[in-house]
């Protein structure tokens, strides 16, 4: 059938190239791919059974013959990656090309076979298969003491090989191509593909009145509801849970979404289960120190530009892990149910650090805290949960300040000017560089609006004292 196809179809449609300007000898290329070497390896194969065949005995061997050319037919790999683009572009250049349709039909009048071009083109996908068939069905009917039982056996094993090597380009193939059509979609698709990503599954889901896509990949997940990419997360951050009273549902838990899901009344949720377990246990593979199927680790770049690294328990920061805000806001310290909670270091844009305890994702509790201009302050738990930390406008994106400096003007406004001047001081820098720090700084408050006497109640004596000192 290789040669019917070589002889009868692709020598006269390269010759007709030549004659019509109206084929492509390209397109022709792309629709028989290598189907001339695979022939070629085929046909020595052939020959070399022939020549056994003309002096068979009871000791004959043949394993040895599949087992030597075995490597070279991995040559179908090409062609079987490029099969489906090949049965498309024929589909296609068919419809578009009256001239080349007509050239197809009278060729398969010509060759007198009941099989069509593209039932043809098929056979090479089928031919290692069928090799490896026969090979088992040779090991199990040879004696184990035969001279050509290992030959068949390494001979079978090297197809299996083969057989496997052939397959996985295959699938790269699939998968090279449903990247493309994803990302012609644009929406977030367009950024998918990658040399290590594979599809495992696709499919429609509900979520309540929703239809959701899910499309699972070794190690991704996406979900979407039209064209667009709404949800993206990593596999190794991804946790499903069998909801045992609908034979229909399971949840499906990651980074700032849960849903509620099920199949459709006709399908088993049964595969999708497997198959989001296996992928996300193959993710979990690096994670040795982490035996609890619920706590994970991993990094995680959220919806509002704010990125996460640490460790995760059901889609909620729970452990210790690193937070930079969108403002330059960097946190590293303790998590619980996303939130700063334990002992955390929140590093501000503008420079102050505070360092101590958090409760809440507020600090509470006692801790240091650092000025951009340098000295040190103790924080009681007090003095921030009463004169500081119930001034800040706490966002839902956690940029909990719109500028780095308010943090530290609260405090300070809540102390006594002696004590401020005294630290700012630290015991080794002249009085008057103090006030002049001390000025800048009440300066900065006045400008940006954060400190007055309403405020800063209790305070206004130290605030007077500045302004004094200011004016001069």
């Amino acid at each position: 059938l290789l040669q019917i196809v070589i002889e009868k179809y692709l020598e006269p449609l390269r010759k007709l190239c030549k004659e019509d300007p109206v084929l492509e000898l390209d397109v022709i290329k792309k629709i028989f791919s290598n189907i001339e070497q695979i022939y070629e390896v085929n046909k020595e194969l052939r020959k070399s059974l022939e020549e056994r065949l003309k002096t068979w005995g009871p000791t004959t061997k043949i394993g040895d013959i599949f087992h030597k050319l075995g490597p070279y037919l991995k040559m179908y790999t090409v062609y079987g990656s490029n099969y489906e683009n090949a049965l498309e572009l024929l589909k296609n250049y068919t419809q578009t090309n009256p001239t080349f349709a007509a050239h197809i039909q009278r060729l398969a009048e010509l060759s007198e076979q009941t099989l069509n071009l593209e039932a043809l083109l098929i056979m090479p996908i089928q031919r290692i298969p069928r090799y490896n068939l026969l090979l088992k069905d040779l090991v199990k009917h040879t004696p184990d003491d035969h001279a050509d039982f290992k030959d068949l056996r390494d001979a079978l094993s090297t197809m299996m090989v083969v057989a496997r090597h052939i397959n996985e380009s295959i699938r790269q193939a699939e998968n090279v191509r449903h990247f493309m059509e994803l990302s012609a979609k644009g929406g977030g698709f367009e950024n998918l593909l990658a040399p290590h990503r594979r599809m495992i599954r696709d499919g429609i889901l509900n979520h309540g009145k929703k239809r959701l896509r899910l499309i699972i990949f070794n190690d991704i997940m996406v979900i979407s509801t039209t064209n667009k990419a709404d949800c993206l997360w990593p596999m190794k951050l991804s946790w499903v849970r069998d909801d045992s009273s609908n034979k229909l549902g399971f949840d499906l838990i990651g980074p700032e979404y849960r849903y509620q899901l099920t199949t459709n009344p006709n399908e088993d949720k049964t595969p999708w289960l497997k198959d989001f377990e296996a992928t996300i246990k193959a993710a979990l593979d690096d994670q040795k120190d982490y035996p609890e199927t619920a706590k994970r680790k991993g990094a995680y770049e959220f919806s509002n530009g704010g990125h996460y690294d640490g460790e995760w328990v059901f889609g909620e920061m729970s452990g210790e892990g690193v937070y930079k805000y969108t403002s330059g806001h960097v946190y590293e310290g303790s998590w619980k149910n996303h939130k700063r909670c334990g002992k955390g270091t929140l590093k501000f844009a503008s420079g102050e650090v505070y360092s101590g305890d958090w409760l809440d994702d507020k600090p509470e509790g006692t801790g240091t805290f650092t000025y951009f201009s340098g000295p040190l302050m103790w924080v009681s738990g007090k003095q921030t949960k009463d004169m500081a930390w119930d001034n800040l406008n706490y966002q839902e994106d956690r940029n909990i300040m719109e500028t780095g400096r308010m943090i530290s003007y609260v405090v300070l406004a809540s102390l006594p000017l002696q004590k401020v001047i005294t630290m700012m001081a630290n015991g080794k820098t002249k009085k008057d560089k103090a006030k002049a720090s001390l000025c800048r700084q009440v300066r900065s408050m006045k400008e940006i609006g954060i400190i007055t006497r309403e405020k800063a109640k209790g305070s206004a004596p130290m605030l007077m004292e500045a302004n004094m000192m200011e004016d001069g």
